[in-house]
């Protein structure tokens, strides 16, 4: 699925336009010199498919595009951040080879390059400045479209390749499959794209965790995490009453919007944290997903 979203220039953080409507899309990128499409493979494509099993399945469409001038077609894997600072020195160093490899007329790649510039303000910036707002985007913890976008491609690419390997504390992935084992149904609403929490569970140190999910959640399908409606479409989506869902964060303004939407909710307070010291207010708080207690009509804390 593709997602479209516009952010006015004067008030980024508020899009004037969001839409996954495929004809939608064509004709407001089109109205900006834009050329959008989707195309259906020719042939069936496994998870694990590599670039040339990719371009095989395309082959028609390939050969029908560089007919008409393009004459680089790249296979472009649309896919957090962990606190690992190897990780992040690898990821910096792969959204500036992607970019610096990403300089022809890839019409994706250079709109969102585009739209760095945009949102900068600065229209007459380089590939160079362009990875210096992706990067102080990053390290100042921005949700930014562009940011996100780059992020998704490079992951996805990263964990194909196997450079890239997701981080999880020793205790979420016992307590996740826990939960599952107990029939509980999990969701993810991140941030991230969906693209890039399938790269990211789907490439963990104990394999792919993404059958223990029924749902992904983004903020550019469902909307931002720190307002209560985009909880509530959640519950719709999820067809469960609010007062049933258990919302689990370490941010305080995103349990506040879940409660203000009728869920549940548990603060998740760990040493190191970069909002550790904002604290989780008046939010059950616990430190590690083992003393979570999900028995009861509402979570609590296990007893020892």
């Amino acid at each position: 699925m593709t997602t479209l979203i516009v952010l006015p220039e004067t008030d980024p953080s508020n899009p004037s336009l969001s839409t996954s409507d495929a004809g939608a899309i064509t004709t407001h990128l089109g109205s900006i010199g834009i050329r959008f499409e989707q195309w259906t493979a020719g042939k069936p494509l496994s998870d694990s498919a590599d670039q040339d099993a990719v371009l095989a399945a395309y082959a028609s469409d390939v050969a029908r595009i560089k007919a008409q001038g393009f004459s680089t077609v790249d296979v472009a894997r649309i896919a957090g951040d962990p606190d690992d600072p190897a990780f992040l020195a690898k990821a910096a160093e792969a959204r500036a080879k992607f970019l610096a490899e990403h300089t022809h007329a890839d019409d994706e790649v250079q709109a969102m390059v585009q739209m760095v510039r945009d949102i900068a303000n600065e229209p007459d910036a380089d590939e160079d400045r362009a990875v210096w707002w992706l990067r102080h985007w990053l390290d100042n913890d921005q949700k930014i479209t562009p940011l996100k976008a780059f992020q998704g491609w490079i992951w996805d690419e990263g964990f194909a390749a196997g450079h890239l390997t997701s981080h999880f504390f020793d205790d979420a992935i016992p307590a996740m499959r826990a939960w599952k084992a107990a029939g509980f149904d999990l969701s993810i609403f991140s941030s991230g794209s969906v693209n890039a929490q399938r790269a990211w569970f789907g490439h963990s140190p104990e394999g792919n965790l993404l059958p223990l999910f029924t749902h992904h959640f983004d903020t550019e399908n469902t909307g931002p995490k720190r307002v209560a409606s985009s909880y509530a479409h959640i519950a719709g989506v999820l067809e469960a009453p609010a007062n049933k869902i258990v919302f689990l964060s370490d941010l305080v303004a995103e349990l506040d919007a879940a409660r203000e939407a009728g869920w549940c909710t548990v603060g998740v307070r760990r040493e190191g944290d970069q909002y550790f010291d904002a604290g989780v207010g008046d939010h059950l708080a616990i430190t590690s997903f083992a003393q979570l207690d999900l028995s009861g009509d509402v979570p609590g804390l296990v007893r020892s």
